[in-house]
């Protein structure tokens, strides 16, 4: 039997939460999944509308191929003017503005394909994945939205670590340390106790409530996570856990 010292009570909330969103300005397209999915990192979340990026992609490639065709016409008029300028029968005065020509053309050619790039680029990133793997806890978008770039579209939760944000009254202070074993007891899962172990103290307390918060981590299957669930937390000072249960502990 675990004789509890201290108790408090806070809600579940994963170490990583993942924020989604498009890189670019457009519409949604396709949405493939929904809150409460389990999705594995790089796994493809949505599409963005791609007409005008393929179009974009098509004009800049013949802006490319016009610009290198009309640079080799300037770099071959060059070489001609620049043999006749060393035989004397023309100028270099003459030679030189074919030679800045060639130099002008060079530059466009530069910046056409620049903008090939950042056509391409701009497609490619309209498909959107996820950055990690884990569940989704909230789809912020659908199809025909229109999203800028930084605008949430989904939330990830990696449930690798998740732990209870606990508030414990501040006259438990120095009788709880990091590492030690606790139990969570998620609301409507009384029956259920689950083992953990305090993962962090946060070293500011509340005034006003009187309280501090300690994250007590714990493993629950990712399909039964419940991002803000509320949970209550009892901690124990019987036997401290091991370095293998809590690696984080050491550091």
């Amino acid at each position: 039997n675990v004789t509890a010292e201290v108790e408090g009570t806070g809600t579940v909330t994963a170490d990583v939460l993942a924020n989604v969103s498009s890189k670019i300005t457009g519409r949604v397209e396709q949405v493939f999944v929904n809150e409460g999915d389990i999705v594995q990192k790089d796994q493809l979340l949505a599409t963005l509308d791609t007409s005008s990026l393929k179009w974009g992609v098509e004009t800049t490639r013949a802006r490319l191929s016009s610009a290198v065709a009309s640079a080799k016409v300037r770099q071959s008029e060059w070489k001609t003017e620049k043999a006749l300028a060393a035989s004397g029968a023309v100028s270099v005065e003459e030679a030189r503005q074919y030679e800045e020509r060639r130099a002008v053309a060079t530059s466009a050619v530069r910046v056409a394909a620049s903008e090939v790039g950042n056509a391409e680029y701009e497609l490619s990133v309209a498909q959107i994945h996820s950055l990690s793997s884990g569940i989704v806890t909230k789809r912020w978008v659908v199809p025909g939205a229109s999203v800028v770039p930084g605008q949430p579209m989904f939330t990830v939760a990696d449930t690798r670590l998740i732990y209870v944000n606990a508030s414990i009254d501040q006259s438990s202070s120095g009788k709880i340390r990091k590492g030690d074993a606790a139990t969570v007891i998620l609301r409507g899962r009384e029956e259920h106790p689950l083992p953990g172990y305090v993962l962090r103290i946060n070293p500011r307390a509340d005034q006003a409530t009187e309280e501090m918060v300690a994250e007590v981590a714990f493993e629950l299957p990712m399909a039964d996570f419940q991002l803000g669930q509320w949970a209550n937390v009892m901690g124990d000072r019987l036997e401290p856990i091991s370095a293998e249960m809590c690696p984080s502990c050491s550091l």
